[in-house]
């Protein structure tokens, strides 16, 4: 499958903001932004340069592209795989020396489909297909595991995924591990299997976009999603937890239909009734005590009401409860930006989905860009950087701007300017390196000449 059909079908469940600068510049605060551009090109669209399979060299580059698949191996090197605007093919980045090496797939358009060889069985030959925005976790021997996404199936056709998979790094592996070879209709009638009953045959239906956590037992948990469940599209709101020691899935909670509502209850009060509505694209993080955050997102609201959400909810691992923290329970809430830099109780990011996120060593989370409300009400791809302190509950905003639509101020490679910023973006790939820095890759939003499109620049920020 061509590449670029797969951004096509990508934006088709996608709101994009419009071009342009509006007064957006003059909208960033002038304090230092931390942000250096790190690697790769400036221009939007970049066909990429692949080199040589497995040979690392500093003009390699993937091509542009955004709800890349990632990991982070034992090492620190981020590994990424496909996406809107990539093909199957597996690239691994070294922070340290800012060189890219293709490591496995095809960078072919029309090679595109799934080989998924015997369940369970490692093969050169398995290759997962072509796709964007699967669910991805790293286990505890360090291997890499993805669910879904939204591509390419054994048969060359492209729908909602539910294909389970494994990667070793050490043998450079893929193994299909469960879930349909077939995507969308072609996966079969899908029959909900009984809530906290774990077992092997169990798996969730085809879904993209859904929110995704490890535990602190390194157990992997999914929430909701883009979903398709019996030949229906829709968003969903179930939980589910995955155990690697026994390979089962479990159904934690959560609605068995498609776009419910949100039941918030009474805000930073944990309650077994309180469930997010059903949503994708949402932001996620994980704290210092193995809760778990949701941020966000494109769904439903506690009336029922569907669009751009900012309600931040924790979970409990332990006791298996939801707690509202903040943000509205209605859609298309407006941000409240407060003064840049410091904290307050009424600051909050306008409601979005796609952003990025990291967590910092003090256990602070962050939020930057995606698409969404700006401070005027009006829809935008954003550049915002904002801070949830954790001791106080509170949301301070960084930088970046309030109006959204911007083009990216680069600067000058590896150099560090106050000038620097990230144009408006959603949907890009994030990490964290071993000193706490903050990583961010490619997506879909604004290079240096303002032209809205997959994005295959590499940035560095520090807190």
């Amino acid at each position: 499958m061509n590449r670029l059909l797969i951004a096509a079908a990508a934006a088709g469940f996608l709101l994009m903001g419009c071009k342009g600068h509006g007064s957006s510049s003059a909208a960033i605060p002038a304090s230092l932004t931390n942000w250096t551009w790190e690697a790769d090109t400036n221009a939007a669209q970049s066909p990429g340069s692949f080199g040589s399979l497995g040979v690392a060299a500093t003009t390699n580059q993937p091509s542009g592209r955004s709800g890349t698949m990632g990991w982070k191996d034992s090492s620190g090197k981020l590994w990424i795989f496909s996406g809107s605007g990539g093909f199957s093919d597996m690239w691994v980045f070294d922070s340290s020396t800012l060189s890219w090496v293709w490591m496995s797939g095809t960078h072919i358009s029309t090679s595109n489909a799934g080989v998924y060889g015997t369940q369970g069985t490692a093969a050169a030959a398995n290759l997962p297909g072509a796709r964007t925005s699967a669910a991805t976790w790293t286990d505890a021997a360090g291997k890499f595991w993805m669910l879904g996404g939204y591509g390419t199936d054994a048969n060359g056709l492209i729908g909602y995924m539910n294909d389970f998979w494994r990667y070793d790094t050490s043998s450079n592996q893929w193994t299909w591990m469960g879930g349909a070879s077939g995507g969308g209709s072609s996966s079969g009638n899908y029959v909900y299997p009984a809530v906290n009953v774990a077992a092997t045959s169990n798996i969730p239906n085809p879904r993209n976009s859904s929110a995704f956590w490890k535990d602190l037992n390194g157990n992997f948990w999914l929430f909701g999603g883009q979903a398709y469940l019996n030949n229906t599209g829709g968003l969903q709101n179930d939980l589910w937890e995955y155990i690697p020691a026994n390979a089962t899935w479990t159904l934690v909670g959560g609605s068995t239909t498609q776009n419910a509502t949100g039941i918030y209850g009474t805000a930073a009060t944990a309650a077994s009734t309180n469930f997010p509505g059903a949503r994708q694209q949402a932001t996620t993080w994980t704290d210092t005590a193995g809760n778990f955050w949701l941020f966000g997102g494109s769904g439903y609201d506690s009336i029922g009401s569907v669009g751009y959400l900012n309600d931040l909810w924790k979970f409990s691992p332990t006791t298996q409860q939801w707690t509202w923290i903040s943000g509205s329970n209605l859609i298309n809430a407006v941000g409240v930006y407060g003064t840049n830099n410091v904290a307050a109780a009424t600051n909050q990011p306008g409601a979005r989905y796609g952003a990025q996120a990291w967590t910092d060593v003090s256990g602070n989370h962050w939020l930057f860009g995606g698409i969404g409300i700006n401070s005027s009400g009006v829809q935008a791809t954003m550049n915002d950087l904002w801070e949830f302190q954790a001791s106080s509950n509170q949301w301070v905003w960084i930088n970046g701007s309030y109006n959204g639509n911007l083009a990216g101020y680069y600067g000058t490679l590896h150099i560090l300017s106050s000038s620097n910023m990230p144009g408006s973006r959603s949907d890009a790939l994030t990490w964290t390196d071993a000193t706490g820095n903050f990583w961010m890759f490619g997506g879909s939003g604004y290079d240096a000449a303002s032209a809205n499109g997959l994005l295959t620049d590499v940035w560095k920020f520090l807190p």
